[in-house]
């Protein structure tokens, strides 16, 4: 929703908050390594990258009870960028781009 912030930090957090100025941080995900990068789909599937290699997928993110899906990849996550709202793009440090799509059978 347009009323949220989501910030990765390097405390192994992703915090969400209201965008407002006395808004609370709530942990929304811990993950092991610091986020390298987030990117926020249409549809509100939220990706956050970490330096490590792995890349979390966040369903309903917005809401009480997120669902959280880990990829893992050799390199770190620098880059992502959604086509559209079922296809992800990820670019790593080592391996290139590879592409996630949450309606496919298989990701390449």
């Amino acid at each position: 929703e347009g009323d949220q912030v989501l910030v990765g930090s390097g405390d192994n957090h992703l915090y969400q908050l209201g965008n407002q100025a006395d808004a609370e941080a709530k942990v929304l995900a811990t993950v092991q390594d610091w986020i390298t990068n987030l990117s926020i789909s249409e549809s509100g599937e939220i990706a956050a990258g970490e330096v490590g290699g792995n890349l979390h997928m966040i369903s309903n993110g917005m809401t009480a009870t997120p669902v959280i899906k880990t990829f893992t990849s050799s390199s770190g996550v620098w880059s992502l960028c959604w086509n559209g709202t079922q296809e992800l793009l990820v670019g790593s440090r080592k391996d290139g781009i590879s592409r996630i799509c949450l309606a496919c059978a298989s990701d390449t």
